[in-house]
């Protein structure tokens, strides 16, 4: 079913108390945060000038009650400098169906969403839904409403396909293993991109964040070095999409994490990721409604919404497994890889690359 997907995200820092109307009061998610901590919320309008701010404490839902109509919003824990967005629980993304299709949803019926649900359940709360990975399919250029350019992007988001408007000035963020896209414009955007983007309170995006592109040549059999946990791929300095506190699966406690490896075994509920070695380096549970999604890379990476079925290991024969279930690498096997997004340590979202070395 293909959508119309708008993103509701945002940023800022500060020096001032504002008082707060009980009336006009939101609820803004602060990550890498406890219940109980105090932290200090900056306002912005849409210059990028500051406005204002106040302290506030983190209640059991990890979230704060501000009184702000500011473009952006940024916090940090007193005592502590490293300010990063936070958003509105109530922006979410809004998904109209497009005119020629309103049939089923191309999802499994285990990641189809319910009626009176706007996102999938494994997400658990909406701003988790919010910050899904977006699965690129295509890139277009075309002109806007105001007559601007920009590029429609055909995308798979929240396991659903749909469109994204992706303005034509704002240049992608990258890891520098990928420094051919660090810094260009959309349209340097390929099928099988897993990107993440942050923006206004007016749902305008004002940052491309790459998350992974999927390699021309197979990973584990090349001779190129990305990390024990192929780290490199996904983030920099442990960081992913540029966001505090996303970081890399087991390095921390962190709300949001990501993985890579390539899959050498898949039962009912549980994947192996394996390195460029061949060492088992993941066993990650596969819940009930896990939204995956399927990259073909024999198939000039078509993608797909799929289902847990679509998680596939790898074709190696059990004589490449050892005693302790590691693996001997070898160019005759065609490997799939999976990226991951664990939110407390669960995956919620899975994109594998299929038949890469076929």
């Amino acid at each position: 079913m293909k959508k119309t997907i708008m993103l509701g995200l945002s940023a800022a820092i500060i020096t001032a108390s504002l008082p707060v109307a009980a009336e006009d009061l939101g609820k803004y998610t602060v990550p890498g945060t406890q219940p109980g901590d105090t932290v200090y919320a900056a306002f912005y309008d849409e210059n990028g000038i500051l406005t204002g701010g106040t302290f506030a404490v983190v209640d059991e839902e990890l979230s704060v009650e501000l009184a702000t109509d500011a473009e952006r919003v940024r916090a940090s824990k007193v005592g502590e400098e490293n300010f990063t967005d936070i958003y509105p629980i109530e922006s979410t993304p809004e998904i109209t169906p497009s005119p020629e299709e309103t049939s089923e949803p191309t999802a499994s019926p285990e990641a189809t969403v319910s009626p009176e649900e706007s996102f999938p359940p494994i997400y658990g709360k909406e701003v988790d839904a919010n910050r899904a990975p977006i699965v690129i399919k295509s890139v277009s250029e075309t002109i806007d409403d105001e007559g601007e350019n920009v590029y429609m992007a055909e995308v798979l988001y929240q396991g659903k396909e749909g469109t994204l408007e992706l303005p034509a000035d704002v240049a992608i963020s990258a890891p520098p293993v990928y420094g051919d896209k660090n810094g260009m414009y959309a349209s340097a955007l390929e099928e099988g991109d897993v990107i993440y983007c942050s923006t206004t309170f007016s749902r305008r995006v004002t940052g491309i964040h790459l998350i992974f592109s999927p390699p021309k040549d197979d990973i584990v059999t090349s001779g190129e070095d990305y990390g024990r946990r192929y780290e490199e791929l996904f983030s920099e300095n442990g960081t992913v999409a540029g966001q505090a506190g996303w970081t890399v699966y087991g390095s921390g406690n962190s709300h949001y994490q990501y993985a890579f490896g390539m899959i050498g075994e898949k039962s009912s509920g549980l994947m192996s990721l394996y390195s460029k070695d061949g060492e088992l380096i993941y066993e990650i549970g596969i819940e009930p409604g896990v939204v995956v999604y399927q990259c073909d890379t024999s198939d000039d990476n078509a993608v797909s919404v799929s289902s847990s079925g679509g998680v596939v290991a790898s074709s190696i024969p059990s004589i490449a497994f050892d005693e302790d279930f590691n693996i001997t690498i070898s160019d005759e096997y065609v490997y799939n890889y999976a990226l991951v997004r664990f939110v407390d340590g669960v995956a919620t979202d899975i994109v594998v690359y299929l038949n890469y070395n076929e």
